[in-house]
């Protein structure tokens, strides 16, 4: 029996739905797929980095800095009952900073104060606050007194640690054996060659016992 003409087109019409249906679904699938990608994948700008500031990052109490020379041995060592390290220059915030230097054939030089500074190489650490420096008597092999005690008093010392090297531009006052100096404007002490340079008004006595 002769299929009509419409009933030709419904039986086309239906076998074209079908062949459309796998496309229809993949096209689905790629629009969902498409669309999950998309929200989950945003790129997130970046953040603002943030600025350093002078504020303490690590805290230690009761720190110890040593540091040695090319024949390891101690070149100096510095303690602090708390040291207060800062994130924006590596500087370090001393609190009753004792700072000693070794030097051969020479009786350790002690430098204290109250408070204190080192910068972020550290290479100059500044002193405040009742600063004080002590070397004690250098003895002979005959036990003679070869370099008087020497004692060093100020509120502000500037010390340059790897030039060995000591100065105030504040009042300082010097004992050296028996003998006192004091100076208006400061001074400049080089510790391995053992040489003071008083400043401004220079008074006070030296023992004629000490003159060599």
């Amino acid at each position: 029996m002769r299929q009509t003409l419409g009933g030709r087109l419904k039986d086309y019409l239906f076998d074209l739905a079908i062949r459309f249906i796998p496309i229809t679904v993949l096209a689905t699938l790629a629009l969902l797929t498409y669309s999950y990608l998309n929200v989950n994948t945003k790129v997130t700008p970046p953040t603002e980095v943030r600025a350093k500031t002078h504020i303490p990052d690590y805290v230690f109490d009761n720190a110890r800095l040593t540091v040695l020379d090319e024949f390891g041995q101690t070149k100096y060592r510095l303690l602090g009952k708390k040291f207060s390290h800062f994130e924006d220059d590596a500087s370090i915030d001393i609190t009753e900073p004792r700072l000693r230097f070794f030097t051969k054939d020479v009786p350790p030089t002690t430098i204290t104060s109250g408070k204190g500074h080192l910068d972020g190489d550290v290479s100059i650490l500044e002193l405040y606050n009742q600063a004080e420096i002590f070397r004690a008597d250098q003895i002979g092999k005959n036990g003679d007194i070869i370099n008087p005690k020497l004692k060093a008093t100020s509120n502000y010392f500037k010390i340059f640690i790897n030039d060995d090297i000591i100065e105030t531009n504040l009042p300082v006052k010097i004992e050296r054996g028996l003998s006192v100096m004091t100076a208006s404007k400061g001074a400049h002490f080089e510790n391995v060659d053992q040489k003071m340079t008083l400043l401004g008004d220079v008074k006070g006595y030296i023992v004629p016992a000490e003159s060599k």
